[in-house]
């Protein structure tokens, strides 16, 4: 049990590692390139990828969760496995070479029928891996997969920089990418010793498997992915590459760093299922653990939304700020549908979830559209959109309280301190203004170019660490005078006794 339990927690920092400093790559490469390409370019290289993830979803066939969910996965299981991936995928870049043509339609640009093309061989190089990363995953060993990742993310991303800077082109990123998938795909030969062949003897029973992993991943998609069609189509590429940008490389990295973070935390709530006060209790300190982490950041980008935007990507994308302000509410409540979606599947509430991930797909899917027909301007739109995903997320959250029966005054333990620490991040504005390190300059996104990226960057890290500061601060204080709470005993069990100092106390 320990063996299993510490090869665990190996593979689970080896994944966090590998994921970080991925994300932090891909965060300085964005900081360099959209100071030398346009959003135009970044529109383009976005719904290019849109298209490609839709026909990579339709090929989905759960090939790893199949073998990884067998107890005792035989050779034909593997080579089933390997063979339907080839052919759906197969089939479906065939459909996508055929029906290129008609996409560029859509974004009314003749150029992308060759971009979507090329960039469509990613379906097949995913497929043609070796099926012995499934058996490595099984048996939780990712040391050399994470390695050749990593390798294969960093030729490819000096790659991707050299040619950006060289020709300027969108066609930097699709040589980067088509650039890491062969690289990994012949790494996948070498670091294990399988040989596939081809098998059809199991398909059938793999499909069956593989039907509610489709359906799954086309309603995520279109949840995911339908507002940057619609702004592709309504106001067009350099729009979409503004906005999805954004999206991409502040949303979405947040939240794929907090994921594993949690998920050890997310993993007690199934032991505490039939107590509801150790459940409530749980998932309060869960929910405040995250809202800890995620409201500094909303709150440091709602305020210097300028400086934000032009340290990440420089001073040519006039509507960043504006998207900047309008992401921060969801950044903050983003994660939190970790949390309640654990808690619910742990008491069988997992209808619950289904029935709110509907709605929430409704509202996303009519947002936009009705939103056009008062304005088509960039930023309101992303107002538009991501307020509605702040009213859904809360909305959740009481729906998790109310099917859990956890009393709504314990709400106040998350609620309360945020509240009091964002009013006191709120005034960190107000006292920066008049610092002497040009703060005062900052909130006029035209001037922040005169003034230099690394005293922008200097002022920014200032700011930000004062916010944190201050909101850690007034949080902790908050969190350990609530001496009467469930949450305050559970926090001076679990963290406060290990402190040396506080033990005799």
């Amino acid at each position: 049990m320990s063996v299993n339990l510490n090869s665990l927690i190996k593979s689970s920092s080896i994944l966090l590692f590998a994921k970080l400093f991925q994300k932090i790559i891909g965060l300085i490469v964005l900081m360099i390139l959209a100071r030398v390409l346009t959003p135009d370019e970044f529109g383009i290289i976005i719904f290019c990828t849109i298209v490609i993830q839709l026909f990579n979803i339709l090929a989905v066939s759960g090939s790893d969760q199949y073998i990884i969910s067998k107890d005792n996965p035989s050779e034909n299981d593997i080579n089933s496995a390997w063979t339907l991936d080839i052919v759906l995928k197969g089939s479906l870049y065939f459909i996508l070479f055929i029906t290129a043509p008609f996409i560029d339609l859509i974004v009314e640009d003749t150029n992308l029928t060759l971009a979507i093309r090329v960039l469509g061989l990613i379906l097949l190089f995913e497929a043609l891996q070796n099926p012995g990363l499934f058996l490595l995953r099984k048996q939780h060993k990712y040391l050399d997969i994470t390695k050749y990742q990593v390798i294969s993310r960093l030729f490819s991303t000096i790659m991707l920089v050299l040619i950006a800077l060289k020709y300027k082109s969108y066609w930097a990123f699709i040589v980067a990418d088509m650039t890491y998938w062969a690289f990994f795909l012949l790494s996948t030969y070498k670091f294990s010793n399988y040989r596939p062949r081809l098998d059809i003897s199991r398909v059938r029973e793999q499909m069956n498997f593989s039907k509610w992993m489709l359906s799954k991943g086309i309603l995520g998609y279109i949840r995911s992915q339908s507002d940057s069609f619609y702004i592709s189509k309504i106001i067009g590429t350099e729009a979409l590459g503004e906005y999805g940008s954004i999206k991409n490389n502040v949303l979405l990295i947040i939240l794929e760093i907090l994921r594993p973070i949690t998920e050890p935390l997310l993993a007690s709530f199934s032991h505490a299922k039939n107590n509801i006060t150790e459940l409530a209790t749980k998932v309060n300190i869960t929910l405040t653990f995250i809202a800890s982490l995620t409201a500094p950041i909303a709150a440091y980008i709602y305020f210097f939304p300028e400086l934000t935007a032009y340290i990440l990507l420089g001073s040519n994308w006039p509507s960043a700020p504006g998207i900047l302000q309008a992401i921060s509410p969801v950044i903050f409540l983003a994660a939190l549908p970790f949390v309640t979606n654990a808690a619910l599947t742990s008491v069988g509430r997992v209808k619950d979830i289904f029935i709110w991930e509907l709605l929430s797909l409704f509202v996303v899917l009519l947002i936009i559209p009705v939103s056009v027909i008062f304005t088509t301007d960039l930023v309101k739109l992303a107002w538009a959109r991501f307020l509605s995903e702040a009213i859904l997320i809360p909305t959740l959250i009481i729906i998790c309280y109310v099917r859990l029966g956890i009393s709504a005054v314990r709400l106040k333990v998350v609620v309360f301190p945020i509240i009091v620490s964002s009013a006191c991040a709120y005034a960190v504005k107000y006292l920066t203004d008049y610092q002497s390190f040009y703060v005062a300059k900052l909130d006029n996104y035209s001037e922040l170019s005169n003034i230099g990226f690394f005293q922008c960057l200097v002022a920014s890290s200032i700011i930000f660490l004062f916010t944190l500061t201050l909101y850690s601060s007034v949080y902790i204080a908050i969190i350990l005078t609530s001496q009467k709470t469930e949450e305050y005993k559970f926090i001076k069990n679990k963290i406060l006794l290990r402190i040396p100092g506080l033990r005799n106390e």
